[in-house]
């Protein structure tokens, strides 16, 4: 009885192994499935340009936020991993290594373009994907690199500027005012539309560059632009800097047309900080104020609930981006097939039903919007329907 009792106990034993073994095995591999998805964010959240940056990162977080609430990807959260670049190469390149250590899938960013293009070969080499939905430097067009954006790159708008200075707001003369802190973006801007624009008919446009990060001084720019008496001014910078120059124009008396690049315009900061000078003040962007699709409508619901600010350009391609990248990882966990993923697809729906057209180079074509400041408002005036890509 004592052995038949003992071989009893030993079978129980070897059994409640057996299940504890295999309860493991299973634990670890719901841990593992259930495991973040970890997503690196690289942006300027840090001085004046940050207002923008703050709007990327809302909307983005924001559609991480209804990712995961509706179950992640497989089952697995998205973890976003969020840096500050503070607007320099240096510190882009010195926070994209720490996330690339902290084992990203890959990096939405950044919000400017001269950081992003002192990090696509950090990302070439670490075949890791940068995706901007901001960044529109045409230094990076047509480069087969590990680089999408989902933003007009300038080289492409820049032919819609100048067509909307010379026919819509019929101006023959210009001052263009950029800044140099941000080179890759505000100078291949200018340069481009100044080719246009003179190819259009226009004059040759007055050069007034400054640096923000110098000692700026919105009087001095103020008095070059009203010595040369031009019929219109072109500000490219951020929504700050924008708004006090346009201020010191106003209270200087010009009555000069002004329009603002994207980087500055769509931004809620520029009305706040531009009042009343801002009227009447036109852009193009990405960007459709008066969109009625169902998807803006419930977007820009959202945004202002959890945010307390209207929702701009730069928050709606935060969130656009954020979907794109996400839509990526569900097919493929694979760092280094995410941009196939994307060019693959080709074609993406932004929030305002229109498509967002991708290429082989991961640059982007899409529908741009003629914009204007009326009674403190946003309104849109205009549609351009998208460019074609060049080969």
């Amino acid at each position: 009885m004592k052995i038949v009792f003992g071989r009893q106990i030993s079978s129980l034993s070897i059994g409640f192994i057996i299940i504890i073994a295999v309860l493991i095995f299973w634990v670890h591999q719901y841990n593992q499935e259930k495991e973040p998805i970890k997503v690196g964010l690289s942006i300027t959240l840090t001085g004046r340009p940050s207002t923008f940056g703050v709007h990327v990162r809302n909307g983005i977080t924001l559609a991480q936020n209804q990712l995961n609430q509706a179950g992640g990807i497989g089952g697995r959260p998205i973890e976003l991993i969020i840096k500050d670049d503070k607007g320099k190469p240096e510190q882009a390149l010195r926070v994209d290594q720490e996330l690339l250590d902290a084992g990203v899938a890959a990096i939405i960013g950044h919000s400017l373009s001269t950081p992003t293009v002192a990090s696509v070969p950090l990302m070439n080499n670490n075949r890791r994907l940068l995706i901007s939905p901001t960044a529109s430097t045409a230094d990076l067009s047509g480069s087969d690199d590990f680089f999408i954006r989902i933003t007009t790159p300038v080289d492409i708008k820049a032919p819609s500027l100048a067509t909307l200075a010379l026919d819509k707001l019929e101006l023959q003369t210009i001052a263009v005012v950029y800044d140099l802190s941000n080179p890759n973006y505000t100078v291949s801007l200018f340069r481009y539309f100044k080719q246009e624009f003179e190819e259009l008919g226009g004059q040759p446009p007055i050069a007034t560059p400054f640096n923000s990060k110098d000692n700026f001084s919105a009087p001095k720019i103020v008095q070059k632009i009203i010595s040369a008496d031009p019929e219109g001014v072109f500000i490219i910078s951020n929504a700050i800097h924008a708004a006090m120059i346009t201020q010191h124009l106003r209270s200087a008396g010009s009555k000069v047309k002004i329009i603002v690049s994207q980087w500055g315009f769509p931004d809620p900061a520029f009305i706040k900080n531009g009042g009343n000078a801002v009227e009447g003040a036109v852009s193009l962007a990405e960007f459709n104020a008066e969109s009625n699709s169902k998807s803006f409508i419930k977007l820009k619901a959202e945004y202002e609930h959890h945010f307390g600010s209207p929702i701009g350009s730069a928050s709606q391609r935060g969130y656009e981006v954020a979907q794109i990248l996400f839509s990526a990882l569900s097919e493929t966990e694979d760092p280094a097939k995410l941009k196939a993923a994307i060019i693959r697809r080709k074609v993406f729906e932004s929030v305002d039903g229109n498509p967002i057209i991708i290429d082989d180079f991961g640059d982007v074509a899409r529908t741009l919007y003629i914009l204007e400041i009326k009674n403190r408002k946003i309104r849109t005036t205009g549609r351009i329907e998208p460019r074609a890509l060049k080969n």
